[in-house]
């Protein structure tokens, strides 16, 4: 899937900055440095396989910046995904995201299943998924 990527003017944010943005057919994805973390925020309703997409590409992106801690911000994704679609998407996590020592995601509490958490950390990599940003951000900071 093609994406465009604009690097917009910096700005701080609550000492985090805005690095840039990725849009996708119905998603867009966002990053924040926030210093010794990545923060990427999905915004929208992407079908699986733009999310898969926008997935390996906070993957590449995470590698390339050498962050090992990514935040990943999913609260503002408005479609619901099926079992078998977060199932699909915890295994690309893994594959994509098994560099990183630690992945904290975000849902909306009524969102928050386990299943794209547990598909990911039984492929190998460390992921929780929280209902609470402050949660999340403790767990990542943590250790």
């Amino acid at each position: 899937m093609p994406s465009t990527k604009s690097r917009p003017a910096r700005s701080v944010c609550a000492r985090a900055k805005w690095l840039w943005h990725i849009f996708a057919m119905a998603g867009t994805l966002s990053y924040f440095d926030g210093g010794s973390y990545l923060r990427a925020q999905v915004n929208g309703s992407p079908d699986l396989q733009e999310f898969l997409s926008l997935l390996q590409q906070v993957g590449v992106d995470s590698a390339a910046g050498a962050k090992e801690l990514v935040l990943l911000d999913l609260q503002a994704v408005g479609k619901v995904y099926s079992f078998t679609e977060q199932f699909a998407l915890g295994q690309e996590v893994a594959r994509s995201m098994g560099h990183l020592r630690k992945l904290a995601s975000v849902v909306p509490p009524h969102r928050l299943t386990r299943v794209s958490e547990k598909a990911a950390n039984h492929h190998g990599a460390n992921v929780r998924v929280f209902s609470s940003e402050a949660e999340a951000m403790k767990w990542l900071l943590a250790g």
